[in-house]
Formats: C-alpha cells, sequence, structure tokens
C-alpha cells in the first residue's frame, strides 16, 4: 500500500490557504459566511504518476434562495458592485 494510501482529508490546509489569498488580494473581501457559504472538499481523481497531481479550486456563485433571501447576505450583496 505504501504512499498510494493517503488521507485526502490531509489536504484541508490548501482550502484554508486558498481562501486567505483570494481575500489578500482583493479577490473577495472576507473569507466569512456572507462570501463563502461552502466549504471546500476535496475529490479524489487517480493519476498515473505524481507528476499528475493537481489541486483544483472551482469557484462558484451561490443562487440557493435561502441565502438569496438572507436579509444581511442581500444587504451586502446588493450594495456591492466592484468586487
Amino acid at each position: 500500500m505504501g504512499t498510494k494510501t493517503w488521507d485526502l482529508d490531509n489536504l484541508w490546509i490548501y482550502n484554508k490557504c486558498m481562501q486567505d489569498v483570494l481575500v489578500d488580494e482583493g479577490v473577495l473581501p472576507e473569507d466569512n459566511i456572507m462570501y463563502v457559504t461552502k466549504a471546500a472538499a476535496p475529490e479524489f481523481f487517480p493519476v498515473e504518476s505524481e507528476e499528475q497531481r493537481k489541486l483544483v479550486f472551482v469557484i462558484k456563485q451561490d443562487r440557493r434562495n435561502i441565502i438569496k433571501k438572507t436579509p444581511e447576505y442581500k444587504e451586502i450583496h446588493t450594495s456591492k458592485s466592484d468586487w
């Protein structure tokens, strides 16, 4: 088994670092629940070699009605147009 049996959830720190970078670079104003409504989770895809390993972050707008109707969320996201 050896190195082929690593824990996928050990990658959690990359999610935290990515959110912090997005804030530091001004892509997101904050990384709190007003801007990040779902925690990232890694998904495993088998690869042939170590060189093929990569992390891919997919960022999507949360379009759920329950989020859109939340007063605090609505206030922030209807008043901010530049981010």
